[in-house]
Formats: C-alpha cells, sequence, structure tokens
C-alpha cells in the first residue's frame, strides 16, 4: 500500500464495535419478555428512533428515558428502572484486546481519544467495565456534547481536545456513513473492518513502527 505520509499527531477511536462490540439484539429479545412487541419491532424502533437519537443528545435524562420507552412499548409494571437498565447494557461483549493494545500502544508517541455517540447510561456502564476509556487522553461524547456524530459540533470537541487540525487525525470508525462525512472535512479516516485490517491502513499511513 502506497505511504500516505501525513503528518499524523492524534488518533480518534470510535467506541462501539471498534473497541468494544456490542449487539443490540440481545436486548432487544430480553425487552421482549416484557411487551407484546415483536423483537424485531423493538430492535427497529428502540435502536433507531428519535427518542434514542435524544438520548443519545443528553436532550433527556436516564430516568425519562425509561419512562418514555415503558410507554411506548407498554412494557409489564414490573419492569424496574434497574432492571431496564440491566438490560439496557447487557449488549456489550468482551472488549477487543489487540486493538485496546493498540491504542496504548499509539500513546506512546500521539494522542489517542474516544468518539463516540453513546447514551448516559451507557457510557457509566462502560466506564466501569472497561479499563480502556479510563486510559485514553479524553473521550468526546454525544451525550455529553449535545450532538451525535457526524454533526461538526462534535469534531470541533475532538479538535480542541487533541489540538489539531484534520490533517492531523486518523480517525476510526465502523460506519461507513460517518467516515464518509469526516473525510469530506478533511480528517484522514479508516473504516474499520477488523484488527488486521487496521494494522494494514495504519501502515498505509507510515504507521508501521511499532505495530
Amino acid at each position: 500500500m502506497e505511504n500516505k505520509k501525513c503528518n499524523i499527531k492524534a488518533f480518534w477511536f470510535d467506541l462501539g464495535n471498534v473497541i468494544i462490540p456490542f449487539d443490540n439484539s440481545i436486548a432487544a429479545n430480553q425487552i421482549k419478555k416484557y411487551t407484546k412487541r415483536s423483537v424485531q419491532e423493538i430492535y427497529d424502533i428502540i435502536f433507531d428512533s428519535p427518542i434514542v437519537k435524544d438520548f443519545s443528545e443528553g436532550k433527556i435524562n436516564s430516568k425519562n428515558f425509561f419512562s418514555e420507552v415503558k410507554k411506548f412499548f407498554d412494557l409489564d409494571k414490573n419492569i424496574t428502572y434497574q432492571k431496564f437498565k440491566d438490560i439496557w447494557n447487557n449488549i456489550f461483549l468482551e472488549e477487543d484486546k489487540n486493538v485496546c493494545n493498540l491504542i496504548q500502544e499509539l500513546m506512546l508517541n500521539y494522542k489517542v481519544i474516544i468518539v463516540s455517540n453513546i447514551n448516559k447510561i451507557h457510557y457509566e456502564y462502560i466506564k466501569k467495565r472497561y479499563d480502556i476509556v479510563s486510559k485514553v487522553n479524553g473521550v468526546i461524547l454525544s451525550y455529553i456534547i449535545g450532538a451525535e456524530k457526524p454533526d461538526i459540533k462534535i469534531y470541533k470537541k475532538a479538535i480542541d481536545k487533541t489540538g489539531t487540525k484534520p490533517q492531523d487525525v486518523i480517525y476510526i470508525d465502523d460506519r461507513e456513513d460517518l467516515i464518509k462525512a469526516a473525510k469530506s472535512l478533511g480528517f484522514n479516516c479508516i473504516h474499520y473492518k477488523g484488527y488486521k485490517d487496521l494494522i494494514k491502513q495504519l501502515k498505509g499511513f507510515g504507521i508501521d513502527n511499532y505495530l
């Protein structure tokens, strides 16, 4: 692969399905126990709806989100807020050890931050369970910023955090639409398709001296 000869100063990693794999169908199947809605309906609505976007942008708090979901799906009255949180967080799998190790190697020479579209319930759970979020140089989270990627607002916050220009950054995300948006703003991007491919792509940027 041809070396792109970039003067890289920082790395921005997406969180879900890059560092930490997740499976929304796990939660959808568990929520099904408390509603007459089908698993597919739950999956389609709860993980791709305005209320979830509002929650990820911090426009509603966690308990109000629970209340709205409970009302929308006519959930069994016996489901408690804590039970719902447990189900909501049960989507996360074991972190990718290779990616976590790579991040710590990169931090020897570069600033590395996490830039994630995420809600408060998920992040509070992740922060307790996964060490990597406390090891990076910072986190930029949609529910705190009040905007989701690809909103320019979240990228500006990330730029401020790393003190870089777009051309000094390599941004890594599993979502192709977000990669395309970031490229249009001048960022160097890698569409994450797995660890081996990531290493190959990094070498294309000349990041290969210690991988």
